[in-house]
């Protein structure tokens, strides 16, 4: 790579990573059905997802949701580097608070559906070349807001989510060359942070006692603020007290955009099949050197399956697949549901993988477990 381009080219590979369209696994049960929950009504995950199913809900209580990932193997493969030391971990996690109001629902919610810990390095010596690389990449994303649903009658309901999503990603590279005639060392820092208002209206409609349909449209809005960091360092050996810095600060200016997602649930003896299909317009932001990058629309689609009651234990299970043009991911999970009086459990385990399409995408694989508890007061 480039010298001054070295942590701008990572920031690049790295920017799909959140996306909100990634497949890592949150939510309730919808986590352990691959993020499917578009049609689910009167699911503590409704906020996420469709906050017209709260309309549904029937208790009279006081709902709590505490979701999140325990244990994250990941193996992330960036362009051009074969790492000999490798850390990497994922931790979504999600709160959910739902009370009942008197013409229907409400819903506090914060989430942090991606906060990813990425660490690599390299050393070789190809022909007489000594080349020693270190990576450490911090990004994360959190959600906050609220949602209210009300019910229009016993089959059709309507919602609404107002909120933002703050981002955050850094990168610190470190580049050292020597060629035997010249040492060269570079260090750059990369930072991006924005704040994005989010607003999400929903509708819910349990068509007949075995089909349900439901629809969102997610409209991004203008950032509420946006901010960009480069700063990069070089040296020489052949000059070694001439240090070479440039400092930029910019707006990223990222354009407003949308999401549009619509679910189905088929019941067939006692047994639930979920379908989601979502799309994702692209948006258009700025680097560090001015240069306008479009992003690629996202395209998914997800199904998962909720099966019956066993002696208060019940089966889920999904698979999710995304397009995001540079490259195809999926997600595939598992897990139970375990009902204990006004406590329900959920535990479950997924796997996740990306295949590039391209050269300069940057593959990446993770197994890991997943965990949700929903107590009613």
């Amino acid at each position: 790579m480039k010298t001054g381009n070295f942590a701008l080219t990572i920031l690049v590979l790295l920017t799909p990573l959140v996306a909100a369209a990634m497949p890592f696994p949150i939510g309730h049960e919808e986590a352990l059905m691959a993020n499917v929950g578009v049609a689910l009504p009167a699911s503590s995950g409704n906020s996420l997802f469709n906050p017209a199913g709260l309309s549904f809900m029937k208790t009279d209580g006081l709902s709590v949701t505490v979701s999140g990932n325990a244990l994250e193997q990941m193996r992330f493969e960036l362009d051009g580097m074969a790492a000999d030391d490798e850390q990497s971990n994922i931790r979504p996690t999600i709160a959910n608070i739902i009370v009942p109001l008197n013409k229907g629902y409400g819903s506090l919610y914060v989430s942090n559906p991606i906060a990813v810990k990425i660490l690599q390095s390299q050393m070789g010596s190809p022909g007489g070349t000594i080349d020693h690389r270190r990576l450490s990449i911090n990004s994360s994303v959190i959600n906050a807001g609220a949602a209210y649903a009300h019910p229009i009658n016993e089959k059709l309901g309507w919602g609404i989510s107002a909120g933002g999503s703050y981002t955050l990603q850094e990168v610190n590279a470190y580049k050292y060359v020597n060629d035997t005639a010249t040492a060269t060392t570079e260090y750059d820092h990369e930072r991006l942070k924005n704040l994005q208002p989010i607003i999400t209206p929903g509708i819910l409609w349990e068509a007949t006692d075995f089909y349900t349909i439901g629809g969102t449209i997610s409209l991004l809005l203008p950032n509420i603020f946006a901010e960009g960091l480069s700063y990069i360092t070089t040296t020489d050996s052949n000059t070694p007290l001439d240090v070479t810095e440039t400092l930029v600060v910019y707006n990223p200016g990222t354009t407003p955009s949308y999401k549009l997602s619509v679910g189905q649930m088929l019941k067939v003896y006692e047994q639930e099949f979920l379908l989601d299909i979502t799309y994702s317009s692209s948006y258009e932001e700025k680097d560090s050197l001015g240069a306008t990058r479009t992003t690629n629309e996202l395209r998914d689609a997800g199904f998962g399956w909720r099966g019956n009651n066993y002696k208060n234990l019940r089966p889920l299970a999904g698979v999710s697949y995304s397009d995001q043009g540079h490259s195809d991911a999926y997600l595939y999970t598992a897990g139970l549901t375990i009902q204990n009086r006004q406590n329900l459990s959920a535990v479950g385990v997924y796997y996740q993988k990306n295949k590039p399409k391209r050269d300069d995408a940057s593959p990446y694989d993770g197994i890991g477990l997943v965990f949700s508890s929903n107590v009613i007061y």
